[in-house]
């Protein structure tokens, strides 16, 4: 687990390493991966998304599922510090949520993490018992689950949503570097293309918001629960 969360966090911080000068052209090449730089292009469109979406004229909660290497939860935490905010990273890693910086957080920010199983949680056999909230960011998951246990997931998060909470979902897309990667790292992942996106929030009982363009392979979709609603596209820097 922390070897994941220390690779991650190599990819985000984006400095080449590696032994000698070949050593660090080689990692300079692997960091340069489509998937790796939609992975680090991910995050500021996401903290700008709900910072957007969230209530500004109250507190308000909102839950991040999968804490990664926590620098997307110290962005986030960043961006929200009024009004107060309750933010709880659930992940099943519990390096992981040790990343996290519990202590070093100010403002109106609270943070919260719960250490749940995923697969328990997508499948509907979790403990885990939150208020409704604001807004949930499914982030770097989806694409490692397979169609069923993906609808699953969603439809388990819909549960946490009131009728004006949105989900945002970050997840990523084919690529050329995908099975390059899958074998390199060991991370088989299944990359959806925007209409299986749809597709599985559709099932899951979810209608498309919108689509914020990103650095492609990555995907950023914003859905309502239960709502019908138009889907439209627009580039991340109109939002």
């Amino acid at each position: 687990e922390i070897g994941t969360a220390e690779l991650m966090a190599h990819v985000l911080v984006d400095l080449p390493g590696g032994d000698g000068v070949l050593g660090e052209v080689i990692d300079r090449w692997l960091l340069d991966r489509p998937t790796f730089a939609a992975i680090r292009a991910l995050q500021a469109p996401i903290v700008e998304l709900v910072r957007r979406r969230l209530p500004s004229h109250r507190g308000r909660s909102l839950t991040l599922i999968n804490a990664s290497t926590g620098s997307l939860a110290a962005r986030i935490d960043e961006a929200l510090r009024q009004p107060p905010t309750v933010l709880t990273v659930v992940d099943q890693s519990r390096a992981a949520l040790s990343l996290l910086d519990v202590e070093g957080h100010a403002g109106g920010v609270e943070l919260r993490t719960v250490q749940e199983n995923l697969v328990r949680f997508a499948s509907g056999r979790s403990r885990l018992r939150l208020p409704t909230q604001d807004a949930i960011v499914l982030h770097g998951l989806i694409e490692f689950l397979p169609e069923r246990l993906a609808v699953s997931l969603l439809a388990e998060s819909s549960r946490l949503l009131s009728a004006d909470s949105v989900l945002v979902l970050a997840t990523l897309g084919p690529s050329r570097d995908h099975a390059f990667l899958d074998r390199l790292l060991g991370w088989p992942t299944i990359r959806r293309t925007a209409e299986g996106i749809d597709n599985l929030l559709s099932a899951a009982g979810y209608r498309t918001v919108s689509r914020i363009h990103v650095d492609a392979p990555g995907q950023l979709v914003v859905a309502l629960a239960g709502r019908e609603a138009k889907t439209k596209s627009f580039p991340a820097s109109s939002r």
